[in-house]
């Protein structure tokens, strides 16, 4: 579980890097910690289509 998280969050480093944005490992780990819990939270949808992405926009514009 530990392995999968840190993987995760080099994930959502590495492409807000190569996106332009240049954000630290705890705004990634607070982004992905968000958006799980988002996930997590909105399990009544089908196959989570879309709740990712939805989520990644709001907490984008939330937090700047």
């Amino acid at each position: 579980m530990t392995v999968s998280r840190v993987f995760t969050l080099l994930e959502v480093w590495v492409v807000t890097r190569l996106i332009g944005l240049p954000i630290d490992f705890l705004d990634a780990l607070m982004l992905e910690s968000l958006t799980g819990a988002i996930r997590g939270a909105i399990f009544v949808v089908p196959v989570g289509i879309g709740v990712q992405e939805s989520a990644f926009v709001l907490l984008g514009a939330l937090f700047g």
